[in-house]
């Protein structure tokens, strides 16, 4: 007896690769949602911050001066990171069924990704934090310094997980219907913003801060976008635009 293939979607074997049900459609999109209006803040937030030329007595001071403006900081990017989960964690499922449907493989790079984005996130949040504490103790501002680059270091390796991610669901979405096609090469593109910024983060902020910037805003936008389409759009076929 041969093997039957596994349905394309939850709804019988005619529906498109990747699909979901309704209810965990709009679930996704109100989460996708959530992230996008709390990372906002924290990235504006963030963007008022020293750069990474600031020397450790400039850190310090801002961090004396903002203190609660950094704290908000902190717990929105935490508490967008949780939203992130329910929302990467529904399109990893929409990937892996779109593999399982064509005998792609792009599911487990999208795993690490986003794994990578929660994980190096939260690790970048806690060093923030750290280095906010520490400059209202009796440290150095060159300790101070140390961990502020550290907490910039964790942020350009989520960076990297982040394109992991879009790239994987970027190609799934053009090559097997996953996500439209709009959004599946505006991931692609926001992932290579990231890729270039994360690689020159550390070295000037006038040279890399803007790309830095235009790939927050870029990621913010593509996951408004896939959360409205999660809301009010319908799946696609694989080789359909």
């Amino acid at each position: 007896m041969s093997e039957l293939a596994p349905p394309a979607g939850p709804v019988g074997s005619d529906a498109p690769v990747g699909a979901t049900t309704a209810v965990v459609r709009r679930t996704t999109g109100v989460a996708g949602i959530a992230f996008f209006a709390l990372g906002a803040v924290a990235t504006v937030l963030r963007l008022l911050g020293p750069g990474n030329d600031a020397s450790g007595p400039q850190v310090e001071s801002y961090v004396i001066e903002h203190y609660h403006a950094q704290q908000a900081s902190i717990v929105l990017e935490a508490a967008a990171l949780f939203a992130f989960v329910i929302f990467a964690g529904h399109l990893f499922a929409r990937v892996r069924r779109a593999d399982a449907a064509v005998g792609d493989s792009w599911s487990p790079s999208y795993l690490m990704g986003a794994a990578g984005v929660v994980i190096l996130g939260l690790a970048a949040a806690a060093g923030q934090g750290a280095y906010q504490e520490l400059a209202h103790e009796t440290a150095l501002p060159i300790e101070v310094l140390d961990l502020y680059h550290l907490a910039t270091g964790l942020a350009s390796a989520s960076a990297l997980a982040l394109a992991a991610m879009l790239i994987s669901i970027g190609l799934s979405g053009l090559l097997n219907g996953t996500i439209p096609v709009p959004l599946s090469w505006l991931a692609l593109a926001t992932s290579v913003v990231g890729i270039v910024a994360a690689g020159g983060l550390g070295t000037s902020r006038t040279t890399f801060g803007i790309l830095v910037s235009i790939d927050d805003f870029l990621w913010l936008a593509w996951t408004l976008g896939v959360s409205v389409w999660l809301l009010v759009g319908e799946d696609r076929r694989p080789g359909t635009a």
